[in-house]
């Protein structure tokens, strides 16, 4: 996670302004909204071996939900450094994803 985007998150994330504290635990207060993460890595962590190693999109999908986020769109361009051919894959296929949710956005 970089230290930029961590610090973003601790400063949306505020009691009282984005989630409020219940006796039924945690609301979060912004709704109606959706959020994009668009990640890439340089290898494969959304599934298989090292799949308990991804930590940056579930992360930010959880504060997201958390601070009452109702739709969460990801696209993950995975294996980034595995091979220059597998890389421009992944760069041509996520950009025809976004281009994909944008018309639906």
């Amino acid at each position: 996670m970089p230290p930029m985007l961590k610090a973003y998150i601790d400063t949306i994330k505020v009691a009282r302004k984005t989630f409020r504290y219940t006796d039924k635990g945690p609301i979060g207060l912004v709704r109606n909204k959706t959020a994009v993460i668009i990640q890439s890595s340089g290898d494969s962590y959304s599934q298989g071996p090292l799949a308990n190693y991804e930590h940056g999109s579930r992360y930010l999908t959880s504060v997201l939900s958390f601070i009452g986020v109702d739709r969460i769109e990801t696209i993950l361009m995975e294996g980034m450094d595995l091979s220059p051919e597998r890389a421009a894959n992944e760069r041509e296929r996520a950009m025809q994803e976004a281009a994909e949710l944008a018309r639906r956005l």
